[in-house]
């Protein structure tokens, strides 16, 4: 009785060159022709060497880098930016190449985990690194600010700060449109805490312990701190005494007056209340510093009531009336 013949067990670790007739072209004839043919229409394993050990990944023949890296992070929760995979020396660096072009049958692959990268703070600039990012988010507008708005002296003398206070605008166009919103609001958040008596104030004589903007020459600041719909804010604005709050309202209703037109509503609107809670917070808070038991309106349409019957008196004195 004949003794049957046994086929010879499969191996994955054989001499490539030794398969199947069946599993190779007629065609192919040379020795190159190793595991890669016998993986063109079926997965295939990749070990990759990690930290912590070795992992076992099956591939498909028509996977690319990228496809293992995928696999490699669901093995191993590695995301693939921070993958560097590479055989030997030579990286695998061409995501949309093929593995089975480039790598054979149970080959090893070397992992290596790259550092994650800091987090940026989200800035309006999209291109400016982590640190101009976070500086942007401290100074922007939506985030908080460092520390209190300082507003020094306008002008040396009453009259450059009347010029000031006249002349101030935040200018028009669109590109102008979110700053002169911003100025209307303080505006009626000065007005309306000033109104209501939800604002305190206190003398300062070291101006430079609040913010490096504010330049002390010996001057005295107020530090303002007043609430507006639960919102608090504070300032730090330079005091003008009462000398040079009357001199620069006086300025004012002379270069807005003339002999023949010395309207009080026109005066008003010139260098009223509203007028300096826009445009001079250092004179409307010392008017609420120096009158503090008048409403500040009033404290205004007083002195510009003042001024005109001054102005009234030079004018007829100077025509011998």
């Amino acid at each position: 009785m004949g003794r049957k013949s046994k086929n010879p067990p499969k191996r994955w670790g054989g001499n490539p060159n030794r398969q199947s007739t069946s599993m190779i072209s007629s065609s192919s004839s040379s020795g190159d022709t190793d595991a890669k043919a016998t993986t063109t229409s079926t997965n295939f394993i990749i070990r990759i060497r990690h930290s912590k050990g070795m992992k076992r990944i099956n591939v498909a023949a028509s996977d690319t880098v990228a496809d293992l890296k995928r696999k490699v992070k669901a093995e191993l929760n590695i995301p693939a930016s921070r993958q560097k995979l590479s055989v030997g020396s030579i990286g695998l660096e061409r995501d949309g190449a093929r593995v089975m072009s480039i790598l054979n049958h149970g080959e090893i692959v070397t992992l290596s985990a790259l550092a994650a990268p800091k987090r940026a703070r989200a800035s309006d600039n999209s291109n400016s690194d982590a640190k101009s990012g976070k500086r942007k988010k401290q100074k922007g507008k939506s985030a908080k600010r460092d520390g209190p708005e300082v507003y020094a002296r306008e002008g040396s003398s009453p009259e450059e700060i009347a010029k000031a206070i006249r002349l101030f605008d935040a200018g028009g166009g669109l590109e102008k449109a979110g700053e002169r919103v911003f100025l209307t609001s303080m505006k009626e958040y000065r007005l309306s805490s000033a109104t209501s008596d939800k604002y305190q104030i206190t003398e300062c004589l070291v101006p430079s312990d609040f913010s490096s903007q504010a330049v002390s020459r010996g001057e005295k600041f107020l530090s303002v701190q007043f609430s507006h719909a639960r919102k608090k804010m504070k300032e730090i604005v330079v005091l003008y005494d009462e000398d040079t709050i009357e001199a620069v309202i006086k300025e004012a209703v002379r270069n807005h007056t003339t002999p023949k037109r010395t309207t009080f509503k026109s005066s008003v609107r010139a260098i009223g209340a509203q007028r300096a809670a826009y445009s001079s917070p250092p004179l409307f808070w010392s008017v609420c510093h120096s009158y503090p038991d008048m409403d500040v309106s009033e404290a205004f349409k007083s002195l510009i009531q003042s001024a005109l019957e001054e102005f009234k008196k030079g004018i007829e004195e100077e025509n011998g009336i």
